[in-house]
């Protein structure tokens, strides 16, 4: 069992190096994918086929907009996100696989909601964060709202 959460550790910690060097000067933290983001994706017109929940993600984040990324081999971006079609940002309960976590929804103006389940530590590991560092990353992301630039 250790071994195997060994694997998990450096495995999420390789995912956000990855990430990191493509979004330099960019927040980014190992989350998981709630089970409704698959479909929430999709009615973001995303077509890529997630891995079933709990799927290991990265989220990015600066006054630009907010990011997730597969975080694979070749770290690719699933789908971004400017502040400007952000409607809210909240904490949830979210469940990632068979697990019920802390996640927060990202709520956008199209109607589309992306709920991800934060890691304990933004380098990742195997433990969710508590409800108190969900509330402390809802807060910090709330604080980007109304920063995208006008120009992409």
């Amino acid at each position: 069992m250790a071994a195997i959460l060994l694997l998990l550790v450096g495995a999420n910690r390789g995912r956000v190096r990855r990430v990191a060097v493509r979004r330099r000067g960019w927040d980014v933290a190992a989350v998981w994918a709630d089970e409704s983001l698959g479909e929430n994706l999709a009615a973001l017109g995303i077509d890529r086929i997630l891995p079933r929940a709990p799927a290991a993600l990265v989220m990015a984040w600066s006054r630009r907009g907010v990011e997730l990324w597969d975080g694979g081999r070749d770290a690719s971006r699933l789908v971004r996100v400017d502040w400007r079609d952000v409607r809210s940002i909240d904490e949830t309960p979210a469940s990632c696989g068979t697990l019920a976590m802390h996640g927060v929804a990202i709520s956008l103006v199209s109607g589309a909601q992306v709920v991800v389940c934060p890691s304990r530590r933004p380098t990742g590991g195997a433990g969710g964060a508590s409800a108190v560092q969900v509330r402390v990353l809802a807060e910090h992301l709330r604080g980007f709202l109304g920063t995208s630039p006008l120009r992409r």
